[in-house]
């Protein structure tokens, strides 16, 4: 999965499921005032985004940056974020 190719499917997929979950997540928000509608979109997009930045971090620097121990919580704490989205998606979708 260290190809330039799977990388750009990986985030491509991790992109859509994050846009289709933001769509619940928009339709939830709708009744709340636009100042924490703005807040609520901010912090998702925020939060996707460092995700998805420190994901290219971490398939593209060597074994040695930021220890190991750091590494292993980024990418559980990732992952995590992953699954708990596509958990959402599968009951937005139904």
């Amino acid at each position: 999965m260290r190809t330039p190719l799977g990388i750009l499917i990986l985030l491509l997929i991790m992109l859509a499921l994050d846009i289709y979950v933001f769509q619940g997540v928009r339709a939830v928000s709708r009744y709340y005032n636009p100042r924490t509608r703005a807040i609520i979109s901010l912090v998702f997009w925020g939060i996707s985004f460092l995700v998805l930045a420190f994901l290219l971090a971490f398939l593209f620097t060597g074994p040695d940056f930021g220890g190991r121990r750091i590494r292993s919580y980024f990418f559980a704490i990732a992952m995590g974020l992953f699954l708990a989205k596509l958990i959402a998606a599968m009951f937005f979708f139904t």
